[in-house]
């Protein structure tokens, strides 16, 4: 990225995606990880890559509580020490070279990605489906004073003297990357009380694991497809 950027980052048992996350913000100044509980290593991991850049915020409330991230995001980005502050799942990866001047808001496109195995590597990406709605996650906190996420974290509306949205890089969704990891998180979802249905969520998988709709976006791709 063009500019010095720091994270923030929702995590509860992620292992598996460490490397792509760290591969993905390698570059950031500081590294902020609200933690819901994980049980296996990513915190240890993620302290051996990042070091004194990390700071990890420890939850008690479940992660799969929409109106707690919700609120969370709102506010957690503010004590971040850089100017432009990226807020994000720890599933999702941006995909930015650099920020168009004036922008003060940068809205990537959303990308639902599936495989049969989790991704060891950006490259690996090659299935998934760009979806209908675009996702701000990268803010410029010297002009943006709320961001106003609306429940569910997906929509909201930056406010700020001047705040200007540019559309612009490519947000990966790690959404159903890994059969063994997708049956794992449905398990999770399920004992922890969110409603999500397995057998829609298979249905997904095997939706996405087949589509190419996004792959002209990605520099590494960009010869495997035709014109979109």
């Amino acid at each position: 990225m063009n500019h010095p950027y720091s994270v923030a980052a929702f995590v509860f048992n992620e292992a598996e995606l460490v490397g792509l996350f760290c591969e993905t913000y390698a570059d950031a100044v500081a590294v902020h990880i609200h933690d819901f509980g994980s049980t296996d290593d990513v915190l240890q991991q993620l302290a051996a890559f990042f070091g004194n850049r990390l700071t990890i915020i420890h939850h008690s409330t479940p992660s799969y509580d929409s109106l707690l991230l919700w609120q969370l995001k709102n506010k957690c980005w503010r004590e971040l020490p850089t100017d432009w502050v990226v807020v994000v799942d720890f599933d999702e990866l941006l995909v930015i070279d650099s920020i168009p001047e004036g922008a003060s808001v940068i809205e990537p496109d959303y990308v639902h990605t599936a495989s049969e195995l989790v991704p060891s590597k950006m490259s690996h990406f090659k299935y998934g489906e760009v979806m209908p709605y675009t996702k701000a996650v990268l803010f410029n906190k010297s002009v943006v004073t709320k961001i106003n996420y609306r429940n569910g974290s997906v929509g909201c509306s930056p406010v700020g003297d001047g705040v200007k949205i540019v559309k612009a890089g490519v947000l990966l969704h790690m959404a159903f990357v890994g059969k063994d990891k997708l049956g794992k998180k449905i398990q999770q979802y399920t004992a922890r009380g969110y409603p999500r249905d397995p057998a829609a969520t298979w249905r997904d998988y095997e939706k996405y694991l087949k589509s190419t709709s996004y792959i002209a976006r990605l520099p590494w791709n960009q010869e495997k497809l035709p014109n979109h």
